[in-house]
């Protein structure tokens, strides 16, 4: 939050926002320019303690840096403040953060004369008005530069791609998958002449080629060829002008098959393109060849190579597939087939994800071989698969600028695609969006229909994460066309994972269902236990979301992780299982979820989103409990700070607020308690989601009632009920309905609201704690009597280990019942 252009006075200092300065009986200190920036903010907020986060948050425009880089800096005021002999004006609070102690007294304009007027510009650039006392520039704002940083601090990159440009769950799952999860599939095993596009090619029905992993004899030394050949087969015919869907799905469906006969056609149906099924052999020292292209089960095109040289059987097999299906062969590439044959049982680990052996088969090889572009890749692919990401980034820089782009074009291209991914995971948004809108200009659909489609893809996220929601739509779509255009079901399922958990967090609840079950139907055709848990917890926040608690529970009960999966989907798992305990009030157990979150995503890059959503979900443990109202504030606060870097998880932050306030107020802390919810009302206008305007509302309609203006309560009631309509969600007319009751006394305008509410809540009162308690209250002002008793039994049923609200029991009316009285739904 930045401050405004005042001055204070506090002892000898004053701290001048406007002219960012610092002066000592009159005489100016020199500052370096963040320790400025974080003194500003102490002393604007001297009244209260702040915490590391919002410190980091507000000073260098992100909450992802070291609390060492903090450290230093509050190290450096004190040494200026005071010579370093004690903590000075800077109290610290033990595990906490820090607060300005010494007394503070806003000057008035005369007293300013002590400091020369501002400039227009700072160490830090341009000001551009009174909040910029402690502006960044939007470039190290979102990729987390420390320009500032003193000497000797490490300068931590914010890793915020997985919890941030995604959103929870699938924005976090997908973050490799989306950007790079191909590894060195589909690469022409030789440079590209020019002359030879594969744009110039025939192609004759547009459908892609499956090609599956190769049935291979077995043996130590043959073990490769499944995935190796395989590979070099979708390079082949790719390098020939075919369109080839990436050997993720092909490597998946594969493992996905049974014994079933007809699971080529149901491939070749889930991808729309024609299955490729490779057989090797080997008798009195010939490797013999045969590939088919199928149509269903029936063999469409046989072709046949033998060759003494498994690796040149292999290829010129393809290249007959080719042929004969109106293609033309491309050059046969200059290495020996020795050195093909190391590269492609180099692509056949790392597709095993065999990192081990790709490493030792890398350093067993020749010096001069080992500087051959595709073993350099692979090389970068090592690193970067095994998360040594600054090692990944150099070899990448490194390879990408020896490469020529037009003759090593795709292989420029894949590289560039990983140096993107790379990028983002290091917290460089901008240098990840520079690289893809690089790579989107010269890439040609055509021909690079299935990278193009990931960059479209990453682009619209990144788009999302700005909140350019136009431009994400416009990249999306292109995505999804581009993405089908190749039958990469892969990563159909993974944008529609993506658009799903989008939906849902911007609360188009209908939209979300359909992305969802589309991204599940994709994954379970594919056997992908990730993509596949992902989206049930996804969908597990979705019926939370329309309050079908008992929907909930069923789909919680599939979510049963066998260790198999990625660490992402298991984490999200835990979530939303968390979830969905305390919504059927299992305490105890949703302790134990929560411990085991906390335990799984502390510190974790990549799970910054899932450690701020534990943080909400250990405060609605906190409320369910009856924890005291201190405790829920201090939770509140802690969790608001933790969510605020992730837009996509605003409607939590809202909740985190909503409760921040409440917490407040019952604290007794009625000036507090306003100010918060101003500041909440501020926030939440810039926010364009309709149930974080109505908790704003709500809590601020708790906090004029319980300052006795019924005028404010009225209005802010009013306020929002211009945002409920038939398409709000379930939660949005709760969220009203808890705001509104028990209103202050009898009114009849309020009537016909009443009524719409107890209609709206009426179906999930039924298997949600929180809509019946509201119905109870709803009997409360609208009657009748008769019907109170089974609603408050149907409460009770559902609280498990809660309490029931003290106005619920006992019984008490506000007034007689009125002539729109409830029928009773028990």
């Amino acid at each position: 939050m930045l401050v405004d252009g005042r001055a204070w006075r506090s002892g000898p200092w004053l701290v001048d926002a406007a002219a960012r300065a610092l002066y000592r009986n009159g005489e100016e200190v020199p500052v370096p320019p963040k320790a400025l920036s974080c003194l500003i903010y102490l002393v604007a907020h001297h009244h209260r303690a702040l915490g590391r986060d919002e410190l980091i948050n507000a000073v260098w425009g992100h909450a992802h840096l070291s609390d060492g880089v903090l450290a230093q800096t509050i190290f450096q005021l004190r040494g200026l403040l005071a010579g370093g002999v004690s903590d000075g004006p800077i109290r610290s609070i033990r595990g906490f953060g820090y607060r300005w102690i010494t007394p503070v007294e806003v000057c008035s304009e005369a007293e300013r004369v002590l400091s020369p007027p501002p400039s227009g510009t700072t160490a830090e650039g341009p000001a551009t008005g009174p909040s910029a006392a402690v502006a960044e520039p939007a470039n190290a704002r979102h990729t987390g530069a420390v320009a500032d940083a003193p000497a000797g601090v490490p300068q931590a990159p914010a890793r915020r791609l997985a919890g941030a440009t995604f959103a929870l769950g699938a924005a976090a799952l997908f973050v490799l998958m989306a950007l790079a999860s191909w590894l060195l599939q589909d690469q022409p095993a030789h440079r590209v002449i020019p002359g030879t596009a594969a744009s110039d090619a025939v192609v004759t029905d547009g459908r892609a080629l499956l090609v599956l992993p190769v049935v291979a004899p077995d043996g130590a030394d043959t073990t490769w060829m499944r995935l190796g050949l395989m590979d070099l087969v979708a390079a082949r015919l790719r390098a020939a002008g075919a369109t080839t869907v990436p050997v993720e799905t092909a490597l998946l469906l594969d493992r996905s098959g049974s014994g079933e006969g007809d699971r080529y056609a149901r491939w070749s149906a889930a991808t729309g393109a024609r299955v490729v099924v490779t057989r090797i052999s080997h008798a009195n020292g010939v490797w013999v060849v045969h590939v088919e292209a199928l149509q269903g089960d029936d063999a469409d095109v046989r072709v046949m190579a033998e060759s003494a040289d498994a690796v040149a059987a292999a290829r010129e097999a393809a290249d007959r597939l080719a042929l004969a299906l109106d293609h033309v062969p491309a050059p046969v590439p200059g290495e020996s087939t020795q050195v093909l044959a190391l590269l492609q049982q180099v692509d056949a680990a790392l597709l095993e994800r065999d990192l081990e052996r790709a490493t030792r088969l890398i350093a067993a090889a020749a010096p001069e071989v080992r500087e051959h572009p595709r073993l350099r890749m692979a090389d970068a692919m090592v690193a970067f698969h095994g998360m040594k990401l600054d090692h990944a980034r150099s070899r990448f820089e490194s390879l990408v600028e020896t490469l020529d782009p037009e003759l090593d074009r795709r292989l420029s291209a894949q590289a560039l695609t990983t140096l993107a991914s790379v990028n983002a995971l290091l917290g460089r948004p901008e240098e990840t969006r520079r690289l893809l809108e690089g790579l989107a200009t010269r890439l040609d659909a055509a021909v690079d229909t299935d990278l193009l489609g990931i960059v479209q893809m990453n682009l619209g996220l990144l788009a999302q994460e700005r909140g350019d929601l136009a431009e994400a739509d416009l990249h999306l779509a292109r995505a999804r066309q581009l993405l089908e255009g190749v039958g990469d079901l892969q990563r159909q399922s993974v944008l529609a994972s993506n658009l799903g958990v989008h939906a849902l967090r911007s609360e188009r609840l209908a939209e979300a269902g359909s992305e969802l079950d589309r991204a599940l139907a994709g994954f379970e055709a594919l056997a992908d236990r990730s993509g596949r848990l992902h989206v049930l917890a996804s969908k597990l926040e979705l019926e939370l979301a329309r309050l079908d608690v008992s929907a909930a529970t069923a789909s919680a009960a599939r979510l049963q992780p066998d260790g198999s999966e990625s660490l992402l989907a298991r984490t999200y798992a835990r979530t939303a299982q968390a979830m969905a305990l305390l919504e059927q009030g299992r305490l105890r157990e949703a302790a134990a979820a929560i411990d085991t979150l906390h335990a799984a995503s502390a510190g974790q890059p990549g799970l910054t989103a899932y450690e701020a959503v534990e943080a909400l979900l250990r405060l609605r443990w906190l409320v369910a409990t009856g924890a005291s109202a201190g405790q829920r504030a201090v939770q509140a606060e802690r969790a608001r700070q933790l969510l605020a870097p992730h837009r996509n998880l605003r409607a939590f932050q809202a909740e985190a607020w909503h409760l921040l306030v409440k917490a407040t107020l019952e604290s007794g802390d009625a000036a507090v308690a306003k100010d918060v919810s101003g500041a909440f009302l501020d926030w939440a206008e810039a926010v364009e989601l309709r149930g974080v305007r109505l908790r704003a509302l709500m809590a601020n309609v708790a906090v004029a009632r319980q300052a006795g203006d019924h005028d404010a309560v009225a209005r802010d009631i009013a306020l929002a009920w211009t945002l409920l309509d038939d398409a709000a969600s379930p939660w949005h007319w709760l969220v009203v309905a808890e705001g509104m009751l028990p209103l202050p006394a009898s009114r009849p305008d309020h009537e016909s609201q009443l009524l719409r509410l107890a209609q709206r809540l009426a179906p999930s009162a039924s298997h949600h704690f929180g809509a019946a308690c509201a119905r109870v209250r709803l009997l409360d002002e609208l009657g009748p009597d008769s019907a109170r008793p089974a609603a408050v039994a149907r409460a009770r049923a559902l609280a498990g280990e809660r309490a029931l609200p003290a106005d619920l029991v006992p019984a008490s009316r506000l007034g007689p019942a009125r002539s729109g009285e409830m029928a009773s739904a028990d």
